[in-house]
């Protein structure tokens, strides 16, 4: 493949990749493994990841956190938390707004709040959802 003069765009086609993964997740917090399903596509240096999982135990106070298939680049927070997608069923932290945030150099997604009547964005915590939450999300990343 050729586009133009330019053989760039043909290799990135060159480096396709897409698969599934069981991402980790923070302490003590336990996925329900009949019921969650984790997908990738990677091109190039992008990834984006399609996640649905549900919880099946759940205590303390940890900030949630999800492992990712690739580690990300280090992009200055300028692009890993672009091409966002979240939804959370059941979830006692936020009213405003819900983000996904994906740390330079990390290995693992983090999620954020917006209280209603706030403009100060909080982590979410084990103890904002219970057993009934379910996460839907679509996040585009870049890799090293």
């Amino acid at each position: 493949i050729k586009f133009g003069s330019d053989t760039a765009a043909a290799n990135t086609l060159d480096d396709y990749e897409e698969g599934e993964w069981v991402p980790t997740v923070n302490a003590n917090l336990t996925l329900n493994t009949n019921y969650n399903t984790w997908s990738y596509t990677k091109i190039g240096r992008q990834v984006t990841i399609r996640g649905l999982f549900n919880i099946s135990a759940v205590s303390g106070t940890n900030p949630i956190t999800v492992g990712l298939p690739f580690a990300s680049a280090n992009l200055t927070q300028l692009a890993n938390a672009a091409g966002v997608c979240n939804m959370f069923r059941r979830i006692n932290h936020t009213a405003a707004g819900l983000c996904s945030y994906i740390p330079d150099n990390a290995s693992a997604m983090e999620f954020y709040g917006l209280g209603e009547g706030t403009d100060d964005w909080t982590r979410i915590t084990n103890d904002d959802i219970d057993t009934a939450t379910e996460v839907y999300l679509v996040h585009t990343y870049f890799t090293a």
